[in-house]
């Protein structure tokens, strides 16, 4: 889809203008809104489209959660500024790169204190969250319980 459907059209529009006929101006008009309606067109299809670093940076979120990432160690593994990666991330995903992290971040916590009898701390640290407070209190504010309440939950 692309170039080659426009071009046929745009010599048509050509032609129309070069060998002026009684219905010239309003083929060659029509030709052209046709043009701007295919472009408007294809260019909002690429931006319903997640681009294929959406996908590239939810992997290396998935792989890389347990270690020290900020937005700027993100951005710079891809090659993009941190608010401009940020920006297409949330416009595709919903979410910030932040928020995806501490997504992810939970996810594995939650799996793991379902799972495992490892304590808060340990899974604290596995999950890439760090010291025991601040996972304490990010947990308990995304999920709504404490660990300890979220394990004896989910295993009653």
């Amino acid at each position: 889809t692309g170039a080659y459907e426009i071009k046929p059209r745009l010599e048509e529009c050509i032609s129309a203008f070069r060998s002026p006929t009684t219905f010239s101006d309003a083929m060659t008009s029509a030709i052209l809104k046709e043009i701007f309606c295919y472009a408007v067109q294809n260019a909002n299809d690429k931006t319903k489209r997640p681009p294929e670093i959406i996908g590239r940076i939810e992997e290396y979120i998935r792989s890389n959660y347990d270690k020290d990432l900020s937005n700027e160690i993100i951005s710079s593994e891809f090659g993009y500024h941190p608010f401009y990666l940020n920006r297409i991330f949330k416009e595709h995903t919903g979410l910030t790169l932040h928020k995806a992290l501490i997504g992810e971040r939970i996810k594995i916590a939650k799996m793991l204190l379902r799972n495992t009898s490892l304590s808060v701390e340990e899974i604290s640290e596995e999950s890439g969250v760090g010291d025991r407070t601040s996972f304490c209190t990010t947990f308990k504010k995304t999920v709504g319980l404490s660990p300890s309440e979220y394990r004896s939950k989910k295993r009653a």
